[in-house]
């Protein structure tokens, strides 16, 4: 008996932003988040010009911000974040996931961001058997 294997992008796809940019609001606020990226605004004017890539801005941008903080801090972060930011589910990608998973389909997202925040948002779902 063959099994269905679906797998599904995460930002922008199931999603309706990036959630990288959302999360870093989120946990850090505002003026922080327009502060570090005026900092690092050189750098993603390479980036756009793809004279940078664009996974080492996010990784560089990401560590500067979060470089010290606990991993269990950091993953209660990623949980309430989920908790709070639903929203940015896409309703109709999260029917096709909920559906994949009744037929009895191993399901995966894929996606670039960290799984300490994306998959958060299929456990608040009662989303289990997603796998990140």
């Amino acid at each position: 008996m063959k099994k269905k294997l679906y797998c599904f992008d995460f930002d922008g796809t199931l999603t309706t932003s990036d959630t990288l940019l959302e999360f870093i609001r989120y946990a850090k606020g505002t003026g922080r988040f327009l502060l570090v990226f005026l900092m690092y605004s050189p750098l993603l004017v390479l980036m756009k010009l793809h004279l940078f890539p664009n996974w080492k801005a996010k990784q560089l941008i990401f560590a500067h911000l979060f470089a010290g903080m606990r991993i269990e801090k950091f993953d209660a972060l990623c949980r309430d974040f989920a908790e709070e930011y639903q929203h940015l589910l896409r309703p109709k990608g999260v029917t096709l996931v909920h559906e994949a998973l009744v037929a009895g389909a191993q399901v995966f997202i894929v996606s670039a961001s960290i799984d300490n925040w994306v998959r958060p948002f299929f456990k608040v779902r009662g989303l289990d058997g997603v796998r990140v």
